[in-house]
């Protein structure tokens, strides 16, 4: 890992949140969770829930699927 792609991680991660969102993300494995189900399981409002999802995918922490 780069150390500026590593300090990027680190800094998403530095905001609790954010490392709920990931901790959730991780436990739900490699099928994810839609925004929705993630808001309603953190109790996040969707404008909420969408500024942190953008810190983590631009952290590469986080990928976006559509689906449907």
């Amino acid at each position: 890992m780069e150390i500026k792609n590593a300090i990027d991680c680190f800094n998403a991660l530095a905001q609790e949140t954010r490392l709920e969102i990931l901790r959730f993300l991780v436990r739900m494995g490699s099928d994810g969770a839609n925004a929705g189900r993630i808001a309603v399981q953190l109790g996040l409002p969707s404008a909420t829930l969408a500024f942190h999802l953008n810190n983590l995918t631009a952290a590469g922490l986080v990928i976006r699927q559509k689906r449907g």
